[in-house]
């Protein structure tokens, strides 16, 4: 049996019964499709598809140069305020992509017809705001454990909010893209 396994591991003409058939290759996952980023809720989709798929290039081109976001987690005394910059977002899944632990990862937002899309007085004219009351993120590294977020949650109230605006990449006359200016997380008790 340790011949067998020593033939395998350093090759043999005739091959090993453990190695692929030659000229077959490993099946391939399917691509990934994004949505085109032609509205605010398509904008977050793209998002969530970006995040699962560990994609940190396209998790650049999502979240705006001068995005802000903000975690507040209010059902804990001790936790601290928690900003991100677009860097940080990138760094993150990029981290997760590089990661030979990670088993899974999700970004689940339900179905967009659930999402509240609207526009806050605050900001400028063309900006929209996107809520989703009901999520749930999942990561799964056996040697770190899972990490699971998700709402809603008895007894907790979240806020989970994405803002964004429309760039022109082909000037004024081109159709707009979308792009995640703000995100706001808060996390309370009822």
């Amino acid at each position: 049996m340790q011949l067998g396994l020593l033939l395998c591991l350093f090759g043999t003409p005739c091959g090993c019964i453990f190695s692929p058939e030659k000229g077959k290759k490993p099946p391939t996952k399917p691509p990934v499709v994004y949505p085109k980023r032609d509205t605010p809720k398509n904008a977050v989709y793209f998002l969530t598809i970006a995040w699962g798929a560990r994609d940190s290039a396209q998790i650049d081109t999502v979240y705006a140069d001068d995005y802000q976001g903000t975690s507040n987690d209010l059902t804990d005394d001790t936790a601290q305020n928690l900003s991100f910059v677009k860097s940080d977002e990138i760094r993150a899944v990029g981290a997760m992509a590089l990661s030979q632990n990670i088993i899974s990862a999700t970004m689940d937002f339900g179905l967009q017809s659930g999402w509240i899309e609207d526009h806050y007085v605050s900001d400028p004219p063309d900006w929209r705001y996107v809520q989703i009351p009901s999520f749930t993120i999942y990561v799964n590294d056996p040697t770190i454990g899972e990490y699971s977020a998700k709402s809603p949650r008895n007894g907790e109230t979240w806020i989970f909010e994405f803002t964004l605006r429309p760039t022109y990449p082909n000037g004024p006359s081109g159709q707009a893209v979308w792009e995640i200016v703000k995100w706001v997380e808060s996390r309370a008790k009822l």
